[in-house]
């Protein structure tokens, strides 16, 4: 899905009529929610590594550790039958450079085959990768991460001093909160989940957690 297209199912499902989140800011609400997103629906690749005679192997440069996981390990590729090694036949092993691909039982040599697959998060540029079954789903994770904004946006502007500026600011911060209530729940059931997460309301500085639990991922709590 390109991200323009992203942006405007996101735009529909939070009804900023003011205007108040700019596109820049929909853009790293996006990369955001995905972050979340990865976490319930990871992108699932596969790699294949060329054997050198070796036990140790370096993952593909998109393995993030910590994150990314190894959901399979075909050794040697090409065999009618597809041969999956168990989980004790090799391991992850932590080196100065990183993580790498460690075999405890075989040393794959130059004629064989070690296909990965795994998973990493899905990122700006591997939006097209999301399946159109799933783009929904970030599109409302997106729009209750923004709406969730636009509720602690209107509640800083209470003390304006007008009671009628009060009125109105309460007024569209429980609304917006109610809204990402909503559009968290749609995600909440899109997805599987078995419980609906809800927005708080009330007046709250702007960087803090989401009321679903996370820490923010572009303002994490060790940055404030």
């Amino acid at each position: 899905m390109p991200l323009i297209d992203l942006k405007n199912k996101v735009k529909r499902l939070i009804q900023d009529e003011a205007g108040r989140l700019k596109s820049e800011e929909l853009t790293d609400f996006i990369l955001e929610a995905l972050g979340y997103f990865s976490k319930d629906y990871p992108h699932v690749k596969i790699a294949d590594i060329p054997g050198d005679g070796s036990y140790l192997y370096n993952l593909p440069s998109d393995w993030i550790e910590a994150v990314s996981w190894l959901r399979q390990v075909e050794y040697p590729v090409g065999k009618q039958i597809p041969v999956y090694l168990e989980a004790d036949d090799y391991n992850l092993y932590k080196t100065p450079s990183g993580e790498k691909l460690r075999f405890l039982r075989h040393t794959p040599n130059a004629a064989e085959t070690i296909r990965l697959t795994y998973t990493t998060p899905f990122t700006k540029t591997s939006l097209d990768n999301i399946p159109v079954s799933m783009q929904d789903a970030l599109a409302l994770l997106t729009a209750a991460i923004c709406c969730e904004t636009l509720s602690r946006s209107y509640a800083q502007n209470i003390d304006s001093g007008l009671e009628v500026d009060i009125v109105d600011f309460q007024s569209k911060s429980n609304l917006y909160a109610q809204r990402a209530k909503e559009l968290q729940q749609r995600y909440n059931r899109l997805m599987g989940k078995q419980k609906g997460i809800g927005a708080a309301t009330g007046v709250a500085d702007w960087d803090v957690n989401y009321p679903w639990g996370e820490d923010r991922l572009n303002h994490p709590r060790k940055q404030r």
